[in-house]
């Protein structure tokens, strides 16, 4: 979502956006069930094509689910939600790391978190975002998560522990081809996932 300016006044500061008419995937998946899959790939590859703007500003979103892409009403998915973002360069005396729990909350939608981040938040890279959207084309194509658990840390757990499991379990219609490319998004390691 583009943001126009940024400002404070009295205190307080504030961000000017665009106003975009749509609903989220999150509601979108709710109120229709799975998405078609081609209908699900042009969403995923608008919403990597967001991403990749902002890679290559250095910016890590670190929070990408289906209630952080937006379909407006002429088919175009943006991407929303900058709360968690990291810029991906240093500021001096500054340590720009995002730790996965801050005073007891969970800093993330642990449905779509990645390994890495339970693990070593100082070393996450733009390859979360890509893990996290694997797990939201997930979600847009079976109406689930890929993983359960009946608490927060065993969701994190399942993340780090479990098998990758088959879009083709859940949709038999999905093409090998297709899962093959989810299941390297969601590998375990940052360096087996696509690294764009």
């Amino acid at each position: 979502v583009t943001a126009y300016d940024a400002d404070v006044s009295e205190d307080r500061y504030f961000l000017v956006m665009e106003y975009v008419d749509g609903k989220d995937l999150l509601k979108v998946v709710s109120r229709r069930g799975p998405l078609g899959i081609d209908e699900a790939l042009d969403y995923t590859i608008q919403a990597a094509v967001g991403l990749a703007y902002a890679h290559r500003e250095n910016v890590l979103h670190l929070d990408i689910k289906p209630a952080n892409l937006i379909l407006d009403k002429k088919g175009t998915v943006k991407v929303l939600d900058m709360g968690l973002a990291r810029l991906d360069y240093a500021i001096p005396g500054k340590d720009t790391s995002e730790e996965l729990i801050q005073n007891g909350k969970v800093m993330a939608t642990v449905d779509y978190v990645s390994p890495e981040r339970a693990d070593d938040p100082k070393s996450v890279d733009h390859r979360a975002d890509v893990y996290s959207l694997g797990c939201t084309l997930f979600y847009v194509l079976t109406g689930q998560p890929p993983y359960g658990g009946s608490s927060v840390f065993k969701r994190i757990k399942a993340h780090r522990i479990m098998p990758i499991p088959s879009l083709r379990t859940l949709r038999p219609d999905i093409p090998e081809a297709l899962d093959a490319v989810y299941q390297k998004m969601v590998s375990k390691r940052p360096e087996d996932r696509q690294q764009s």
